[in-house]
C-alpha cells in the first residue's frame, strides 16, 4: 500500500487532490443532513463538551466516555460469560476426563476447585492467564508490525 502525506496547513482541495494527500470525504454526510432540511443539525462529541467544561482526561473517561460505554461493555461481559461457560460444556463432553489420560485446563480447574484444592485451581487460572495474554501479545505484535508507533505504543 502506497504511504500518503498528511496535508497540515494546505487549503487548497485541487492541491490536496493532484497532491497525493490523504483526505476525508464527507460529501455523504453532507448530503445526508441537507436531505433531512433540519432547522438545526447538532453533531455531538461529548469528549469535546469535557474539554471545553475543563475537565481533566480521568475526569472525562470516568463521567463522560464510560457510561456511555456502560452497557456495551455489561453486554460483551456476559456474553463472554455465556461462551465461556458453553466452551466448558462443550469441551467437557468431548474430550472428557479420563483419569490419568485426558484433561484440559478448564475441567482441572473445575475439578480441582470441587475438590477443594484452590491452590492448584489458582495455578492453573495462572497458567491459562499467561497463555492468554502471550497469544494476544503475540497477535498485537506482529498484527502491529506495519504501524508507525507500533500496536501497543
Amino acid at each position: 500500500m502506497k504511504k500518503l502525506n498528511i496535508p497540515v496547513g494546505i487549503s487548497d482541495f485541487e492541491k490536496i487532490r493532484n497532491g497525493e494527500f490523504y483526505y476525508i470525504d464527507k460529501s455523504g454526510l453532507i448530503t445526508e443532513i441537507l436531505k433531512e432540511k433540519a432547522e438545526v443539525t447538532l453533531i455531538t462529541r461529548p469528549r469535546r463538551f469535557g474539554k471545553t467544561l475543563g475537565m481533566s482526561d480521568r475526569r472525562i473517561f470516568w463521567t463522560v466516555v464510560m457510561p456511555t460505554a456502560g452497557p456495551g461493555i455489561a453486554s460483551g461481559t456476559v456474553l463472554a460469560f455465556a461462551r465461556a461457560i458453553g466452551e466448558y460444556g462443550a469441551t467437557s463432553m468431548l474430550a472428557g476426563n479420563i483419569l490419568g489420560k485426558t484433561r484440559t485446563v478448564s475441567v482441572a480447574i473445575a475439578s480441582e476447585t470441587a475438590a477443594g484444592n484452590y491452590g492448584m485451581a489458582g495455578f492453573w487460572v495462572v497458567v491459562i492467564l499467561i497463555i492468554s495474554f502471550v497469544i494476544v501479545a503475540a497477535i498485537n505484535i506482529v498484527s502491529g508490525k506495519g504501524m508507525k508507533m507500533g500496536r501497543w505504543m
